[in-house]
């Protein structure tokens, strides 16, 4: 096995890593917008009105883009490795796919 598979092969291996994360920080905010209670438990301060924190942010359908970008360029920086150009190679078709293993039966 070349480098170029090796490495193409765990930088699948980390995005899956990464989406799988993301995905499931996404279904924790929302178990946590779901169940006050595990919001609670989380921190006391989460039954005031005036409260703002992730979870009611994501209760709410705010988003802020800035801060996701910079923290997932961020993260690509760290895990992402430089990955080598895939190169194919054009080779002409040859003329004659089988050869002749003799030559024309004598007359």
């Amino acid at each position: 096995m070349r480098a170029p598979e090796i490495n193409r092969r765990f930088s699948v291996w980390r995005q899956s890593l990464l989406a799988a994360v993301f995905a499931a920080l996404v279904w924790l905010l929302g178990c946590f917008v779901a169940s006050p209670g595990l919001h609670a438990r989380l921190h006391a301060d989460a039954a005031q009105s005036d409260h703002v924190c992730a979870i009611v942010s994501f209760a709410h359908g705010m988003t802020s883009p800035a801060a996701p970008i910079g923290l997932s360029a961020a993260v690509l920086g760290v895990i992402d490795a430089p990955i080598p150009p895939h190169i194919e190679h054009f080779l002409s078709a040859p003329r004659y796919l089988l050869q002749p293993s003799r030559g024309p039966p004598a007359a």
